[in-house]
């Protein structure tokens, strides 16, 4: 391996691009690095896609269903498309893809969107509780279902965003600082059907009785 060479932002040059959780920039890897999709026949997906904008780089990464765009203060890294080798706690480590091929047009979902509401959503991801209590408030107050896992990087990167949308069938858009996650709400869902019912399950049959032991005491002379 070559010797390393350090660039700006804490990001360090090896055969590929390290980054460790003491760069600035990690949360805003990890981020990014959230929404890129598992699903090796889309191998266009499993990358994150870099761009320049002016001064700035922005790191964009999509799995079909949501889309992530964070900005880097920086041009250091190359524009184009890496595939992440390694992920861990500690560090991630990008290398630019093999394979040629047209990143998602990325720009033409932020154009069609039409948002009409806003409010500000606490994803504060202390306990299970907590961010329980969140995923419930987003629920109630647009009427979505939203991926729970989808909403963890956000969590990860930050606890207060704003979220956008119009109604419950279409793209909620969070935002905060220079990070945006567009999420599609799930259509799938499983119904739950509910019947009305006259007579309670018995529970004689679900806990049957315990042998109950007596205990005598010995008489004293």
């Amino acid at each position: 391996m070559k010797k390393s060479d350090f660039i700006e932002g804490g990001i360090q040059r090896i055969q590929g691009i390290l980054v460790s959780k003491n760069a600035p920039c990690w949360c805003k890897f990890r981020f990014i690095s959230g929404a890129k999709s598992k699903d090796q026949t889309r191998f266009f997906m499993t990358c994150i896609h870099i761009e320049r904008c002016g001064k700035k780089s922005l790191l964009i990464s999509t799995d079909g269903h949501r889309l992530h765009i964070a900005t880097l203060d920086t041009l250091d890294i190359e524009p184009g498309d890496y595939q992440v080798k390694e992920n861990t706690r500690d560090f991630m480590v990008l290398y630019p893809c093999d394979e040629e091929f047209e990143y998602p047009n990325w720009r033409n979902i932020i154009d069609s969107l039409d948002l009409k509401k806003r409010f500000k959503l606490n994803l504060e991801n202390k306990n299970k509780q907590t961010f329980s209590n969140s995923l419930y408030g987003l629920y109630k107050t647009t009427g979505a279902p939203i991926n729970m896992e989808y909403l963890e990087p956000l969590a990860f990167a930050n606890n207060v965003w704003d979220v956008y949308f119009h109604d419950k069938e279409r793209a909620h858009v969070f935002i905060n600082g220079d990070l945006m996650a567009i999420i599609m709400p799930m259509i799938n869902k499983e119904e739950i059907k509910v019947e009305e019912i006259t007579r309670g399950p018995d529970f004689k049959d679900i806990t049957p009785k315990a042998n109950v032991i007596e205990f005598k005491t010995k008489k004293t002379a």
